[in-house]
C-alpha cells in the first residue's frame, strides 16, 4: 500500500512548476479577521473549497469536502446525515469552530461540542474558509485549532436561477432550485434542495439492514443599499433532517431498524455595514437553534433523548484602514449559550453561559524592505464568562515576499487559544469539582514557492477538558497534550492538465501521560489529476491515502482496535450539453475497497452520481 501511495506521489511530481489556474491568495475571505481581506494579506494558514471544486469532484456532503482539505482527517459513523468527527492538525472536534455564515455551528450539548455540519446542503454553498491554527484572539473561544467558515451564495446581476437533479447508488435522490435578483439597491437570493436515500448499513457487515437519510433545506439572503455607504442585510437558514443510524447498545446490532434522530436547524444572521473613506463598521446578530430528538434502543429498554440548543451572538466590527494595506480592527462582543440534555422523563439539565469580549487587531505592511515586502498581524481578546475564569487570548504573526526571488514567501505564527466547556461537559462535571476553560498554545513555520508550500506545526494543550473514565465525569486534566506535525501542499498546470496533492504527516500526538491519541490519522494524502479535454469537458481522477489509525487502545485490559490504512479511488466527468444545461458524473471507491473510517462502522462502498443543472 505504501509503494502505491509512493507512486501517486512521483507521478504528480513529473508535471512542471507551470503557472497556477487560480491565483488563491486573491481569493477573498472572512475568517481571518472577521472582516473580507485577500489571503495573501493575511499570514494565517489558509485553505478554501470553492463551489467549483465541490461540483467538479462531486463532493456528496460537507464532510467529504473537508476530507480532502489540507490538515483535516474526518471520522464518520456511517453515510450521509451520520455523526462526523473532524481532526485538524491532529486536534479534535472541541477546538475547531465551525460556522456557517458567521453562525456558531458548534453544539453545546453534544460531548464534544462537535458541529452537526452534516445537514448542510452543498448545492448552496460559495465557499468553505478553512483557517488553520489558533484563532481565539478573533474569534473567541473553540477556535484553538482552527476555524472552518461555511459561505452561502450571493446573488449574482440581474435575475436568474438553476433547476438540479441527482440520482445515484443506494436510490439517492436530491433536487434543488434557486432563484436570484440583483441590482445596485437589492440582492436576494433563495435556495431550496431536498435529498432522500435509502443509504446502507451504519453498522458493519455493510449489507445488513440499510440506514437511511432524508433532508429538507431552505435558505434565504436579502441584501439592500440604501446608500452607497450603508447597507442592510437578512440571511435565514432552514434544515430538517432524519438520519437513521444503529444504537451503539442495540441489542440487534446493524439490523436496528429503530435508532433514528430527528433534527431541525434555524439560523438567522442580520447585520448593517457602513463603508466610507478609511473605516468600516459592522454590527451583526446571529441566532442559532437546534432541537435534535433521538431515539434508540437497548436492553435496557428504549431511550429518547432530546438535545435542545439556543446561542445569540451580536458582535460589533470595526476596521480603519491608515494605509493600503495596513488597518486596525477592534470590536466588542457578546454571546448568550444555552443548552438543555433530557432523557427519557427524567430531569433535564439546563445551562446557560454568557460570554462578553472585547477584541483588537493590527495589521501593518513593511514595503520596500531590504529583501521585500513583510506584513505583521497581531491580535488579543478578552473573555469575561458569567461561570468560568476569565482568560486572555492572542497571536502575533509574519509573512515576508522576498524581491530577490520571485514567489517565495516564508511566514511564521504564534498563538495562545482559550476554549470554555460547553453545556453537557459543565452539567456532567465530576462531582465536587469545577471546570475551567483550557488552553492552547501553538506556532506553525511555512515556506511557500509559488504554489507549493510546507509548513510545521506544533500545539500544546494544557488542563484539557476531558472525560475521565475511571471517576465518570468531566475534569481539567494536568499535564500537556502535545501535537506536532508537517503539511505539504502544490498546485500545478501543464498544457490541459491540472495536478493537485496535499499530504499531512503527524510526528507526535501524545496526551499528557505520553499515550497515543486515538482516532487520528498518522498519514493523510490527497492527489488529484484533471484533464481539461475543452471548454466544456473535463475528467478527472482521484485518489485518498490514509495511513495508520488507532480506535481505541485499553492497554490495562490488553484491548486495542485499528483502522488500518487504505487508498480509496473516485473518477470525475462532466460536460455541458449546452450552454445553459451541464452533465456531470462521479464513481465512487471505483475499487470497492472495503475499509472503516471509525472501527465497526461502514463506509460507502463502489458508487455513482449523476447530476444534471440547468441555469437560466
Amino acid at each position: 500500500m505504501k509503494q502505491l501511495t509512493y507512486s501517486i506521489i512521483a507521478g504528480t511530481l513529473l508535471f512542471s512548476p507551470a503557472a497556477a489556474v487560480t491565483d488563491l491568495g486573491e481569493i477573498i475571505v472572512t475568517s481571518t479577521s472577521r472582516l473580507p481581506q485577500k489571503i495573501k494579506n493575511s499570514t494565517a494558514n489558509v485553505t478554501v473549497i470553492t463551489a467549483e471544486e465541490i461540483a467538479e469532484r462531486g463532493y456528496q456532503s460537507v464532510t467529504e469536502a473537508l476530507s480532502r482539505a489540507t490538515g483535516i482527517s474526518i471520522s464518520n459513523n456511517g453515510g450521509l446525515g451520520t455523526t462526523s468527527s473532524i481532526f485538524m492538525r491532529g486536534m479534535k472536534t472541541e477546538k475547531i469552530l465551525v460556522l456557517l455564515d458567521g453562525v456558531v455551528l458548534n453544539n453545546p450539548t453534544s460531548t464534544d461540542g462537535q458541529a452537526f455540519f452534516e445537514h448542510i446542503s452543498l448545492d448552496n454553498i460559495e465557499q468553505i474558509e478553512i483557517i488553520e491554527g489558533g484563532s481565539a484572539s478573533i474569534w473567541g473561544t473553540g477556535a484553538s485549532a482552527g476555524v472552518i467558515n461555511i459561505i452561502t451564495k450571493k446573488a449574482g446581476s440581474g435575475s436568474g436561477g438553476s433547476i438540479a437533479a441527482s440520482y445515484g447508488s443506494h436510490h439517492s435522490k436530491k433536487l434543488s432550485g434557486s432563484l436570484y435578483y440583483g441590482s445596485d439597491a437589492v440582492n436576494v437570493i433563495a435556495n431550496l434542495s431536498t435529498i432522500n436515500s435509502k443509504g446502507f448499513s451504519a453498522k458493519l457487515p455493510y449489507d445488513a439492514e440499510a440506514d437511511g437519510y432524508e433532508n429538507t433545506s431552505a435558505n434565504l439572503k436579502i441584501a439592500y443599499n440604501l446608500d452607497t455607504k450603508n447597507k442592510i442585510s437578512l440571511n435565514y437558514n432552514y434544515i430538517n433532517a432524519n438520519t437513521e443510524y444503529d444504537g451503539g447498545f442495540s441489542p440487534l446490532g446493524a439490523n436496528d431498524p429503530i435508532a433514528n434522530a430527528d433534527t431541525k436547524q434555524k439560523d438567522m444572521t442580520v447585520a448593517y455595514e457602513f463603508s466610507g473613506g478609511h473605516f468600516y463598521s459592522k454590527i451583526l446578530y446571529t441566532h442559532s437553534t437546534v432541537d435534535r430528538l433521538d431515539l434508540s434502543r437497548s436492553t435496557y429498554g428504549d431511550a429518547n433523548v432530546s438535545y435542545n440548543s439556543t446561542i445569540k451572538k451580536l458582535t460589533w466590527l470595526n476596521r480603519y484602514n491608515y494605509s493600503k494595506e495596513s488597518y486596525i480592527a477592534f470590536g466588542a462582543e457578546y454571546r448568550s449559550t444555552e443548552g438543555e440534555n433530557q432523557f427519557n422523563n427524567f430531569p433535564s439539565a439546563t445551562n446557560t453561559f454568557k460570554d462578553k469580549a472585547v477584541f483588537a487587531t493590527l495589521t501593518h505592511t513593511f514595503n520596500h524592505t531590504a529583501l521585500g515586502k513583510t506584513i505583521v498581524e497581531a491580535s488579543i481578546r478578552r473573555d469575561i464568562f458569567d461561570k468560568f475564569e476569565n482568560s486572555w487570548s492572542y497571536k502575533i504573526g509574519a509573512k515576508h515576499f522576498f524581491d530577490t526571488i520571485d514567489g517565495l514567501e516564508a511566514s511564521v505564527n504564534y498563538y495562545d487559544s482559550t476554549d470554555a466547556p460547553n453545556a453537557y461537559q459543565f452539567s456532567s462535571a465530576l462531582a465536587g469539582t469545577s471546570l475551567e476553560p483550557d488552553s492552547t498554545r501553538g506556532y506553525d513555520l511555512t515556506l511557500k514557492y509559488k504554489d507549493i508550500s510546507v509548513t510545521y506545526f506544533a500545539n500544546t494543550i494544557y488542563d484539557k477538558i476531558s472525560y475521565d473514565t475511571n471517576l465518570w465525569g468531566y475534569i481539567n486534566k494536568k499535564g500537556k497534550e502535545k501535537i506536532k506535525g508537517i503539511e505539504f501542499s502544490m498546485t500545478h498546470a501543464y498544457d490541459d492538465f491540472v495536478a493537485t496533492i496535499n499530504y499531512t504527516h503527524l510526528f507526535t500526538y501524545e496526551d499528557e501521560n505520553g499515550k497515543t491519541l486515538e482516532k487520528r490519522a498518522e498519514d493523510t494524502l490527497n492527489v488529484n489529476l484533471d484533464y481539461y479535454i475543452n471548454d466544456n469537458t473535463y475528467i478527472g481522477i482521484g485518489a485518498q491515502y490514509i495511513g495508520d489509525r488507532i480506535e481505541y487502545d485499553y492497554g490495562t485490559y490488553n484491548i486495542k482496535a485499528e483502522t488500518g490504512n487504505y487508498t480509496v479511488w473516485d473518477i470525475n466527468f462532466g460536460t455541458s450539453i449546452t450552454q445553459d444545461l451541464s452533465l456531470k458524473i462521479h464513481a465512487k471507491n471505483i475499487f470497492d475497497k472495503k475499509y472503516e473510517t471509525t472501527y465497526g462502522y461502514s463506509t460507502e462502498g463502489r458508487s455513482i452520481y449523476a447530476t444534471m443543472e440547468y441555469r437560466f
